[in-house]
């Protein structure tokens, strides 16, 4: 490059700043659109133009996590709080993945940070949460996890989009009265190709859907939101929306694009936990359906959703009282269920999948008709997207540190939950 060339080239580069924010632009793209290796790449190349900037790693870390690469994911998340000790979001990732030294002193320095933004402070306390946890410092744990569950609960009835027990109880009978057994016809779809994985979040669906996954003819979709969105477009049933023709669209509309996806799979998971709210409408739209109830010991779901800090706040996992409440509530409904549902169910428990790993994992997979391969034992080894808080726990084998938690927190627990 002459020196002519040279001085064109000045005039038309893109900056550094312009080209990393381009980038991550592109990759924050790719994310929404389910590409996250591409979204990787993208936001590596926001890293190389912006090798200072800690967004840019904390989203590579992000996706590297997503796609399996915890190394990497960890490097990138390094990365990121060490240049801003203080990004709670980063930090909270970066203690998600349990592998990292403890970095007490440095959260506690960034939350003594002068008028630090709440939603900042929230990150920070359950990022310290786990780290507390992870040294068995406990109560001083918990004290953290509340302290940012109190902020967040806080925000949500600001906001009105607090946890509202009695609409709960309301709805739950409201659903009973729609869905009577006997009150199912035909159908829409009669594909036996979808399962549904319900019950409460933290309750195992992110394991069971990893195992399930690991078999060549079955695809993991991972949390489905188009279930929720028919719901939203009929309608309560009855009501005049509810028609055979509406009915057979929406099940056409929910099962293309995951049908794209899964590249000709017997059998395609949904594992949205609240889907358990639309069985009804799910046996209306495909009678040949799975269902897959997750159930685990209730004081280690509650404490697991006390410490998560969920991407959109649940309103009951910000207190303990309220887990209990729907998790009661929840096993209302799922008593309806069974008695009125011609779906085919099972029931698979957290603790007994741990106690026995391939017996319950061969039922899983008798459950779903298909022949049993021994790749579901190693699904720590299944190289797939997965976008819940559990993409940590899911790249290990199976651990028993999990099971029980509930114990190092007994005298905090309501009395809800302390009976067992």
């Amino acid at each position: 490059m002459n020196r002519h060339e040279r001085r064109q080239h000045a005039k038309t580069a893109i900056p550094a700043a312009d080209m990393a924010a381009a980038r991550h632009e592109q990759g924050l793209a790719l994310r929404q659109a389910g590409r996250e290796a591409e979204a990787a790449a993208a936001f590596r190349a926001a890293t190389q133009a912006r090798p200072d900037a800690p967004l840019p790693w904390k989203e590579l870390g992000l996706s590297l996590a997503i796609t399996g690469d915890l190394a990497g994911a960890e490097a990138a998340l390094t990365r990121a709080v060490a240049l801003a000790p203080g990004f709670g979001e980063a930090q909270r990732h970066l203690a998600a993945l349990r592998r990292q030294a403890a970095n007490i002193p440095a959260l506690q320095a960034a939350l003594a940070t002068p008028n630090l933004p709440a939603p900042e402070r929230v990150e920070l306390l359950f990022a310290l949460a786990r780290q507390q946890e992870a040294q068995g410092a406990y109560d001083p744990a918990f004290a953290a996890a509340r302290e940012a569950n109190g902020i967040v609960r806080a925000a949500l009835a600001a906001a009105g989009r607090g946890f509202d027990r009695a609409r709960l109880h309301r709805d739950i009978g409201r659903i009973a009265a729609a869905f009577p057994a006997g009150g199912f016809g035909a159908g829409a779809d009669p594909t036996e190709a979808p399962v549904f994985i319900v019950g409460m979040p933290r309750a195992g669906s992110s394991l069971v859907e990893q195992i399930a996954a690991s078999h060549s003819k079955v695809f993991g979709a991972g949390e489905q939101d188009g279930i929720g969105r028919i719901a939203a477009q009929l309608g309560w049933s009855p009501n005049p929306r509810w028609t055979p023709q509406a009915l057979k669209e929406a099940a056409r509309a929910y099962l293309a694009p995951i049908a794209r996806q899964a590249r000709g799979a017997a059998r395609m998971i949904d594992k949205m936990p609240d889907n358990i709210f639309q069985l009804g409408l799910i046996a209306h739209l495909f009678p040949k359906a799975r269902v897959i109830f997750c159930v685990r010991d209730k004081r280690d779901v509650a404490i697991s959703c006390f410490f998560q800090h969920f991407a959109a706040p649940l309103g009951f996992d910000t207190d303990l009282a309220d887990c209990a409440f729907r998790m009661a509530e929840l096993e209302r409904l799922v008593a309806h269920w069974r008695a009125a549902l011609p779906l085919r169910q099972m029931t698979l428990s957290y603790e007994a999948l741990l106690q026995n790993p391939e017996a319950e994992s061969r039922r899983l997979i008798e459950f779903l008709g298909l022949e049993w391969e021994a790749a579901c034992l190693d699904f720590h080894k299944t190289k797939r997207e997965v976008r819940t808080a559990s993409w940590s726990q899911v790249r290990q084998p199976l651990y028993q540190s999990s099971s029980g938690r509930w114990r190092h927190y007994a005298t905090h627990l309501p009395p809800e939950l302390a009976a067992g």
